[in-house]
């Protein structure tokens, strides 16, 4: 009994947590695409400042600025609450089968409720994100180049405990056209491309 339901779980778990697949996937050149945009503008300086204040504008702290090399590394904070359905179906009926294996065994599998619950507290509770931003800036001619990524890092405390040092659950390469079109807009704003 206790195999099966272990093995129930285990497939159920797989199932749940498996990302979903697609057929499409892009390539570096497209991605880059939509990163890089070109500006009229032979200063790379002035073009940097632009930068900098777009970034400022959408609430990123600015880290790193390296005019020599054309470098922007920029970091953003927050909490969110996000809860997986599937993850605390998967954890209340862990729990479950705990509480029946500890009732069964007479205790001596008492762990595996604390354990799950422990998860499902985890799974409910917010998660520190942090978006990694960096913009590379090159002059060709009589143009400057910028080219920008975003990465979002989810931490959090996979351990189900409450204390200690939250540990990187995910980290996501932001793809969405959207995102670089908004910023290159607040870029368009700035003072260097009114003239």
């Amino acid at each position: 009994m206790k195999k099966i339901c272990s093995l129930l779980l285990l497939v159920i778990t797989f199932y749940y947590t498996q990302p979903a697949f697609s057929d499409t996937k892009e390539t570096q050149l497209e991605s880059r695409e939509y990163q890089t945009k070109k500006y009229d503008v032979q200063d790379t300086k002035t073009a940097m400042k632009s930068v900098i204040n777009a970034f400022q504008d959408q609430g990123y702290t600015v880290k790193v600025v390296d005019s020599e090399l054309g470098f922007i590394t920029a970091k953003q904070e927050f909490q969110r609450k996000e809860t997986s359905k599937a993850l605390i179906i998967i954890y209340s009926a862990g729990f479950a089968l705990g509480v029946a294996d500890a009732i069964f065994t007479f205790g001596t599998a008492s762990y595996l409720p604390v354990y799950y619950l422990g998860m499902i507290g985890q799974e409910i509770r917010p998660k520190h994100h942090i978006l990694d931003a960096t913009a590379s800036l090159d002059q060709f001619g009589n143009q400057t180049k910028i080219r920008v990524t975003f990465a979002e890092k989810v931490y959090g405390k996979r351990d189900g405990k409450t204390y200690g040092k939250e540990t990187r659950i995910s980290t996501i390469h932001i793809k969405d056209q959207k995102t670089y079109q908004n910023f290159f807009a607040k870029i368009d704003k700035s003072a260097f491309n009114q003239n």
